[in-house]
């Protein structure tokens, strides 16, 4: 997830007189993605994802999957605070 958030946070920061937010972030997503992901993109039906939020929750279904977020639930539900460390 985090490369997604850094992603949209750059995005965020382009500004293209009469085009879309959504427009470049569908269109510069790829030129963000390493190898296995970049595979993953290419093989869909091209056309098949038509706006940003189709394309980030198809990323998320592929690479996020329910082991890995069980283990982040996990990690959370046993944070603790060092004797030495802040609130």
């Amino acid at each position: 997830m985090d490369h997604l958030e850094r992603f949209e946070d750059l995005i965020s920061t382009i500004r293209v007189k009469g085009v879309s937010e959504d427009y470049l972030l569908c269109k510069i997503f790829r030129y963000s993605l390493g190898r296995e992901a970049l595979h993953w993109l290419k093989q869909l039906q091209p056309e098949s994802l038509k706006s940003w939020s189709e394309i980030k929750n198809a990323f998320l279904c592929n690479f996020f999957d329910e082991a890995r977020a069980e283990d982040l639930r996990s990690k959370i539900a046993t944070f603790t605070q060092e004797p030495a460390e802040s609130f």
